[in-house]
């Protein structure tokens, strides 16, 4: 990615329940930047955040609401 793009994390949860929340936290070089909690519609939903980014190394945690890591995505920013 370059600098100033958008980037959008997508993602599908299944076997939740209407109203569980997850999280995405956005990382930069290892920092917290950004955290968006996301309410969920259903047992199969889908659901995103997105963020202008700055250079450097990216990741984006997928988070239940206890904080227990899910899984993450990780990119860079040039």
């Amino acid at each position: 990615f370059a600098k100033g793009d958008e980037v959008w994390v997508w993602t599908l949860v299944k076997g939740a329940a209407a109203g569980d929340l997850i999280k995405h936290v956005w990382k930069k070089d290892g920092t917290v930047d950004w955290t968006r909690e996301l309410k969920l519609g259903g047992a199969r939903w889908t659901t995103n955040s997105r963020r202008k980014v700055k250079p450097g190394k990216w990741t984006v945690e997928v988070q239940a609401a206890d904080g227990n890591k899910l899984t993450e995505v990780a990119f860079t920013v040039e």
